[in-house]
């Protein structure tokens, strides 16, 4: 039996997210139950990984409050009420035809509600833990055990890997892992002394398996937040290129994507070493390091460690670091075919958001069009009429 494809298509969609009428449900249930096609659509639909995704992700998300908070923060430049864009039949024929995307990229997805060829879904925990004989393991939310060759044994589990050293029989030094963590991640680890560490996207750390000397010592590239255990007899030490941060237990921010080494000060204290230079911070805090030079400033504390709680936080920054951030939530290049205006935005949205909509609030805002192709986003300074 023969049906419309654009209908059923639509009936797929609402009968998944739970937006169909009790009267179209049962038609749809009925026509499910007759032919064979639609019912294997309906599967292949519910048991894609990435479809799934997004379903959790849409109850997890307030959409209509964090499009009211963006709005509610302004930037030097407005334009006409943002209008939301109905769905096209060439959209729903898009579902319905679209190969799910699964055999490719899983994180592409159809675009459901707006003008872009596809969409892109949030990052997640992943990571890459290289071990110290050079073996790599993929680390994602699945529950994972490891050993490594001193007898120290890791559980990875929900995003998070634990070092046991209970299980340490033989405490040999000079055993370093490093935990790398791709574009579209993030993933935490909790150190052999108890110290816990969330590692942003396109970010490595490099840690000994056991802290046996009289500090301990650790390498960062990327973003990372710490909540350090104290133990008075050992500083904890983080190697930022040339600078070094020193704590005894205290919580903060360390960023160095832009080639400035940027540290905020949550909670205790830290000392930042550049060279000769030496400059402690107080809580609220920020020291930024850039050209051999310690600057000490008011730090927003909240935007520091916005991605650590899952949000993006802007404070009237200008719109490229902004795309950068986002490129590397999403695993983007970014493709800007003219220069970029000098536009400084305020707001905050959730990072469980598909890429649509980061794209619909930050074209309300800054007036720029966006087109996504696959992982390429193009960013174009006039709005298409």
């Amino acid at each position: 039996m023969k049906h419309d494809p654009l209908e059923i298509a639509r009936l797929i969609s609402g009968y998944i997210h739970q937006t169909l009428s009790k009267e179209e449900e049962k038609v749809f249930l009925e026509l499910k139950d007759k032919d064979d096609h639609i019912r294997n659509l309906l599967e292949s639909y519910k048991e894609t990984a990435a479809i799934e995704h997004r379903l959790v992700a849409m109850k997890q998300r307030d959409t209509t409050a964090a499009w009211e908070r963006f709005k509610g923060k302004k930037i030097k430049r407005q334009k006409t009420p943002w209008k939301r864009w109905l769905v096209t039949a060439a959209a729903i024929c898009l579902l319905f035809v679209g190969v799910w995307y699964k055999k490719g990229d899983d994180k592409i997805v159809p675009d459901k509600s707006h003008r872009y060829a596809n969409d892109v879904l949030p990052g997640g925990n992943q990571a890459r833990l290289l071990l110290s004989d050079g073996k790599a393991i993929s680390l994602t939310d699945a529950s994972i055990l490891l050993n490594e060759k001193n007898g120290t044994r890791m559980k990875g589990k929900d995003g998070e890997l634990v070092y046991d050293t209970k299980s340490n029989k033989n405490n040999m030094e000079g055993l370093f892992n490093t935990l790398e963590v791709p574009k579209g991640g993030t993933y935490k680890i909790s150190l052999a002394d108890g110290t816990r560490v969330w590692i942003n996207a396109s970010s490595s750390l490099r840690f000994p398996v056991n802290f046996t000397s009289n500090e301990r010592r650790i390498k960062l590239k990327g973003e990372a937040y710490f909540e350090v255990a104290k133990d008075s007899s050992r500083p904890f030490k983080v190697e930022v290129d040339d600078t070094e941060i020193i704590v005894l237990g205290t919580s903060f921010n360390v960023s160095n994507y832009t080639g400035s080494n940027i540290t905020t000060l949550v909670e205790g204290a830290v000392r930042v070493k550049q060279a000769e230079q030496r400059n402690d911070l107080k809580p609220g805090e920020q020291a930024t390091v850039s050209n051999g030079k310690i600057k000490i400033g008011s730090a927003d504390v909240e935007k520091a460690i916005a991605w650590k709680d899952g949000y993006f936080l802007f404070n009237e920054d200008h719109l490229k670091p902004i795309l950068e951030e986002v490129a590397r939530w999403y695993d983007l290049e970014l493709v800007f075919k003219k220069e970029i205006p000098d536009i400084h935005i305020g707001g905050s949205m959730s990072r469980k958001e598909n890429l649509s909509e980061v794209l619909e609030m930050l074209k309300e805002v800054s007036g720029l069009s966006f087109n996504i192709d696959g992982r390429k986003l193009m960013i174009d300074s006039e709005i298409p009429n």
